[in-house]
């Protein structure tokens, strides 16, 4: 599945759903769904350059991905892994909640191999995901990340799903030059040396 200056919104549930899939994802507006924004199960191979996704109507995570899938309920019998080969740059992943990214391998053995991540001048939202039972080395493996406070602005109005930076906004010239994206998701030129994160371009 290839998406190019979408929005997706008011959804029931997620806004993406991908099982052992390949996905590929460039000015991607996610927002007001009813649970993850962006749900990858069972692996696969996934790419997000200048996406914007916020579930601040809901506590689930932004963002989730996992290499499994269990076959009951309770997940005691069989496990279908698959490998996960998951990427995203320049790109905003917000939200209610302290956590907006969960990251689930079937096994802490998987990490690096059959579970690979890797997330690049981001705007990210973390607390217990960095605790040390978890993904301590999270936010130094997030090349130029951002973690905001809860006072820092980020977008125009997003009670009013105005999710266009604000002039005051930490995600300014943030992003590093993407190779043959130049524009954001309304067609509006990219910095060739600084762009925004998200979606949008100032």
């Amino acid at each position: 599945m290839a998406l190019n200056a979408v929005e997706i919104s008011h959804c029931a549930i997620y806004g993406i759903y991908a099982r052992h899939a390949t996905t590929r994802a460039e000015n991607v507006l996610i927002h007001n769904t009813g649970s993850h924004a962006v749900a990858i199960i069972q692996g696969g191979q996934h790419r997000y350059d200048y996406c914007t996704f916020s579930t601040s109507l809901n506590q689930d995570e932004s963002l989730s991905m996992s290499n499994y899938l269990c076959t009951d309920p309770l997940c005691q019998g069989l496990v279908l892994v698959n490998a996960l080969d998951f990427q995203i740059n320049n790109s905003i992943v917000t939200g209610a909640s302290e956590d907006e990214i969960a990251l689930l391998p079937s096994a802490p053995g998987d990490i690096g191999t059959l579970f690979r991540y890797r997330f690049s001048h981001c705007l990210v939202r973390v607390k217990d995901l960095i605790k040390a039972d978890a993904f301590p080395q999270f936010l130094t493996e997030c090349e130029s990340c951002i973690e905001p406070e809860r006072t820092d602005r980020i977008f125009l109005d997003e009670d009013k799903f105005n999710f266009r930076p604000d002039s005051m906004a930490i995600v300014l010239d943030k992003g590093l030059p993407i190779p043959g994206i130049q524009r954001d998701i309304l067609g509006a030129g990219r910095s060739a040396t600084t762009p925004d994160l998200g979606c949008y371009e100032q």
